[in-house]
């Protein structure tokens, strides 16, 4: 696979007007093989490629809106054009067959949009899937996270921006389970839009083979709704339950939890303090204190992941994470529940688990430039130089390199593994 940060982004040629099947499988492993996060397929734009956070044209021309239909077609079916111009987006798996021991999975979103001067444009993007999971070890997950990413019971949460790699760290913990923990087998289930990684494999008859079900209009349950009631039915232990984004998705995973289910879930927020606060902004005012005691009751576990690219043109990610242990608990106990996420968020600070922490000492040991630490710790300018002059560190120092969010891990370790890929 070609390193990115070391190699220029070359361009490819589409034939001009038939873009065949065959075609688009040959430019899309050409793609893939550079190491894409994403690829983008814009009416009378070029295809535009992600890579090492960082956009790429990598057509040799712009595309026009026919084409962009055709290849719709080929990736979805001959309905995609139909279902744009019914205002419907388009959310699939695809597995493109590029030979017997080659296939490319993709997470396909369409979107009908203006682009340019064509008020009637489509917009394609094709989210690339690892072929393999990675490891908890390639990902570098700490050892705390370790040892308490695998409840008996209760909820944990992964959080943090879209493309920070949520569903990369869930499928690793998936397979660290299947792998790792045999002695103690369960049976696990998840509720994907769509299904992105493939848990097959990894059981080797010690455990049930896990079963992934896409949700969705059209595929094999109708929504996310359903999740909770069908979880409780099929006697899992383990239940990948999607977004928390709503009071039925938030009580259906708090219902898991207290019945007895690891319920895995992830929501959109930067810290974990922020996600109790985001949880309770889903419940109207007079429920925040009901909701405040069954959050910090069924939650276990919450991790934030947040990526930035390294003086290297490689990738890290950055982890902060509470474990919701009886010290949270007790740090609550006695306030009003507005109050909560501020005392979460300096218990976090006190552990030495946050952002601002963790962020600082990449950069003191040179692995990140203060563009990127600045964006990690959410930081002004300012702030950041404080911060810095504070802990005997002159930013000004060291070089300065632009940065942009990437994917990967918290401890430069094995760093590839972890960019390809991260749902919405």
């Amino acid at each position: 696979m070609l390193d990115a940060a070391e190699r220029a982004v070359p361009r490819f040629h589409l034939p001009i007007g038939n873009i065949r099947r065959l075609d688009l499988n040959d430019f899309l492993s050409n793609v893939y093989d550079l190491g894409v996060s994403d690829i983008k397929f814009s009416s009378t734009d070029f295809v535009w490629a992600e890579v090492n956070r960082m956009w790429h044209p990598v057509t040799d021309r712009r595309l026009d809106d026919s084409e962009v239909n055709t290849i719709l077609a080929h990736l979805f079916n001959e309905s995609g054009q139909t279902e744009i111009g019914a205002a419907n987006a388009i959310d699939s798996r695809v597995d493109a067959v590029i030979s017997r021991d080659k296939v490319l999975s993709f997470r396909l979103n369409a979107t009908g949009c203006s682009v340019g001067n064509t008020p009637s444009g489509v917009n394609i993007t094709l989210r690339a899937m690892p072929q393999e999971i990675p490891t908890c070890a390639q990902l570098g997950l700490e050892p705390e996270l370790m040892d308490n990413l695998f409840p008996r019971y209760g909820m944990v949460l992964i959080v943090g921006t879209t493309g920070s790699g949520k569903s990369t760290l869930l499928a690793a913990a998936h397979r660290y389970r299947l792998e790792e923990r045999r002695h103690d087998p369960v049976h696990i289930l998840t509720y994907e839009q769509p299904v992105e990684y493939l848990l097959k494999g990894y059981a080797q008859g010690f455990m049930p083979e896990p079963t992934q079900t896409e949700v969705g209009v059209g595929a094999q349950l109708r929504s996310m709704d359903m999740v909770g009631p069908n979880a409780m039915r099929r006697k899992g232990q383990v239940i990948q339950m999607g977004e928390i984004r709503d009071m039925d998705s938030a009580r259906a995973g708090f219902e898991l939890g207290a019945t007895g289910h690891a319920a895995y879930a992830t929501m959109h927020t930067e810290t974990p303090d922020r996600a109790l606060s985001r949880t309770l902004q889903l419940f109207p005012p007079v429920e925040h204190a009901r909701v405040a005691n069954e959050f910090i009751e069924q939650v276990r576990l919450v991790i934030a992941q947040k990526l930035a690219r390294r003086l290297d043109g490689k990738v890290i990610a950055f982890r902060s994470w509470c474990v919701f242990d009886r010290e949270v608990k007790r740090k609550v106990e006695d306030l009003p529940s507005h109050q909560w996420g501020l005392a979460v968020r300096k218990l976090v600070a006190e552990r030495g688990n946050d952002f601002e922490s963790k962020a600082f000492a990449a950069l003191a040991d040179g692995l990140i430039s203060y563009e990127s630490f600045v964006e990690v710790s959410s930081m002004t300018r300012a702030e950041a130089t404080e911060y810095c002059t504070h802990r005997g560190f002159n930013p000004n120092a060291g070089p300065v390199v632009t940065s942009l969010p990437a994917a990967t891990q918290a401890q430069a370790t094995s760093t590839e593994a972890v960019a390809e890929s991260e749902p919405a």
